[in-house]
């Protein structure tokens, strides 16, 4: 028998990725299946039998900040799980729930790991500043300098700031990286943030968004999205771009010609 459970945590960027390499062999639960199984003679016996991976996210219901909502879910499906004969059964959650999650199921859970990298996946996957490993930063860095000429100061600085940025980041400490260049055209601002997404993510649209979309005051809503309530609202361009990116990089582009009465500030995060 089985003390605690290890889960794995995903990044939802990358979730096609994992669905090709689980695919048949994955069941999102939800808490309407917690209520059907607890009425059979032998709770999650057919899911344990046919199941691999039992997906938890759908167990917080948006509501990830109150444990009430999905706390007797978890336990009871774990538990469960504990109790079986049948331990091959691999538990995982998109990242963003994780650390929630265990927290406040200790008993249960006895840390996260990254699922990607239980797949084998880790190494077709390049993500964000923080998510990379040093030896990967510092591959980062090798191709940031060799492709953007002159500037050494510059690139030197930019590095010296992202080390100290994934330290504060992982600390919780500092969630945004932004950095803000000026200069005449054809110095390389937009170029340095191009190279960057290129190398973390190179099968992916590089992200720009020309702030001189936005110079009327009434435009920025569609840049940030709308008041959550009014039917028709939504999250915002930006909103949008950030969540979908895997290197999380975002061009800002034409700042002076942005609306007075709010800044946007830029890069990654």
């Amino acid at each position: 028998m089985l003390n605690r459970i290890i889960l794995y945590t995903y990044n939802s960027n990358n979730i096609e990725d994992i669905m090709a390499e689980i695919n048949g062999q994955l069941k999102i639960i939800t808490s309407n299946d917690i209520y059907i199984e607890l009425k059979k003679e032998y709770p999650f016996k057919e899911i344990f039998e046919q199941f691999k991976y039992i997906d938890l996210s759908l167990l917080m219901l948006g509501e990830n900040e109150r444990a009430d909502a999905w706390l007797y879910s978890v336990i009871t499906l774990v538990q469960a799980y504990l109790n079986s004969n049948n331990h091959e059964i691999s538990f995982i959650m998109d990242k963003r729930y994780g650390k929630n999650v265990q927290i406040n199921v200790p008993y249960f859970i006895s840390g996260t790991e990254p699922l990607e990298q239980y797949l084998g996946l880790d190494q077709r996957i390049i993500t964000n500043i923080v998510d990379i490993s040093n030896d990967e930063l510092n591959s980062l860095e090798t191709y940031f300098n060799n492709n953007l000429f002159g500037n050494e100061k510059f690139k030197k600085r930019l590095f010296e700031e992202i080390v100290k940025f994934r330290v504060f980041n992982k600390l919780g400490e500092h969630k945004i990286f932004s950095i803000f260049i000026c200069g005449p055209s054809g110095i390389g601002k937009t170029e340095s943030a191009w190279l960057l997404h290129n190398k973390l993510a190179p099968k992916e649209r590089f992200i720009k968004i020309n702030l001189g979309n936005y110079s009327e005051q009434n435009a920025l809503s569609s840049l940030i999205g709308s008041p959550r309530g009014f039917i028709g609202s939504s999250k915002g361009e930006l909103t949008d771009k950030i969540e979908t990116s895997k290197s999380k990089v975002i061009l800002i582009d034409e700042f002076e010609k942005a609306s007075g009465r709010y800044i946007i500030f830029s890069l990654s995060y």
